[in-house]
């Protein structure tokens, strides 16, 4: 596009993934949870590392029953949750400039991830992006888990919603 052309935009809207799209999660993510395996003393095999790298993506719940299916879920994704919060993954390189020059341009931003409010929170405060998005979807705030597309109902009816009041 040429300095002198006008892009015309009638709306904009974005549904963002969070991981893998906004912060640099994937294969950070997938060594912090053998990371908090390892300080919870589980057993960790060859199979067993296979077999979450194959399932990784589902819900964590998903992961740590098929690897240890006699641990306590709820403690092992408190310390994966605590760990996280200590350790905060980075941004993928020009997400920051991107995400803030779509805001500015009075893009509808939104974000719909597996992640649960609390960690998506702590990652986006972290790296002071949740003042762009107009809406951010967790896999506790909708009973369709990606990807099927109902999990994005809310961010229709907001993004509606957002179309109107302009």
């Amino acid at each position: 596009m040429k300095n002198s052309e006008v892009l015309e935009v009638t709306y904009g809207a974005i549904i963002w993934d969070l991981d893998g799209t906004i912060i640099d999660s994937g294969r950070a993510g997938l060594a912090r949870f053998f990371i908090v395996a390892r300080q919870r003393g589980l057993p960790i095999t060859p199979e067993i590392e296979q077999d979450v790298m194959n399932k990784w993506g589902q819900h964590p719940r998903k992961l740590v029953e098929s690897a240890w299916p006699e641990e306590n879920f709820d403690e092992f994704y408190a310390d994966w949750v605590k760990y996280d919060s200590i350790h905060p993954h980075r941004l993928l390189e020009g997400a920051n400039s991107l995400i803030s020059e779509l805001a500015s341009w009075g893009f509808y931003q939104a974000v719909s991830t597996s992640r649960s409010r609390v960690t998506t929170l702590k990652q986006l405060n972290h790296n002071g992006l949740t003042l762009y998005f107009n809406r951010i979807v967790c896999n506790d705030d909708t009973n369709y888990k990606k990807p099927d597309p109902r999990s994005c109902e809310t961010i229709v009816q907001d993004l509606n919603s957002f179309l109107r009041d302009l």
